[in-house]
């Protein structure tokens, strides 16, 4: 006699194998990924800022800090490629910020020495590092996930990792 392989017992093993005790909420879930942000700084011999939030939207630079930020989320995405598994609940927008201040500082209209700009560039890079170490530590992300360096500001100089996380399965 011949069967087939029934077509959901895949679909079943996976929501199985999905860890129970999932963030809920999108505040939940920042909450979740700045405790993996710690952990990966860690991991990296990176002390990050004492300040360190969730918060939604976009957040001001004007203190050193760590935030974990979200800026929304989507009902029911569509997947990416073929799949045999139940839909996402929903998606979300994140951005984890290391914002620190920067030695690449202009005064008095000079602008700053090479060696500052240096010094500001390897900050920028350490903390590189603790965003690709936090990105390796998710077990599922979308598509559209970057780390973006940006130029020193009133002070400040900010590394911001943008990632899509899903409502179970990423954390």
């Amino acid at each position: 006699m011949f069967t087939r392989a029934d077509p959901f017992a895949a679909e079943e093993a996976v929501n199985a194998a999905l860890p129970t005790e999932a963030p809920d909420t999108l505040a939940e879930m920042g909450e979740v990924l700045l405790d993996i942000c710690r952990s990966a700084a860690v991991a990296k011999g990176v002390t990050l800022p004492s300040r360190q939030v969730v918060y939604m939207t976009q957040i001001p630079a004007d203190c050193e800090q760590v935030a974990a930020v979200f800026s929304g989320w989507t009902p029911f995405p569509v997947p990416e490629g073929p799949t045999i598994c139940l839909p996402f609940r929903w998606q979300a927008g994140f951005s984890v910020l290391i914002t620190r201040c920067t030695p690449a500082v202009q005064k008095a209209k000079a602008p700053p020495s090479p060696e500052k700009m240096l010094e500001a560039a390897k900050i920028a890079s350490r903390d590189s590092e603790v965003l690709l170490e936090l990105v390796n530590r998710l077990n599922e992300i979308g598509s559209d996930v970057g780390i973006t360096a940006m130029a020193p500001s009133g002070g400040f100089q900010t590394t911001e990792l943008t990632v899509t996380l899903m409502s179970v399965g990423s954390l």
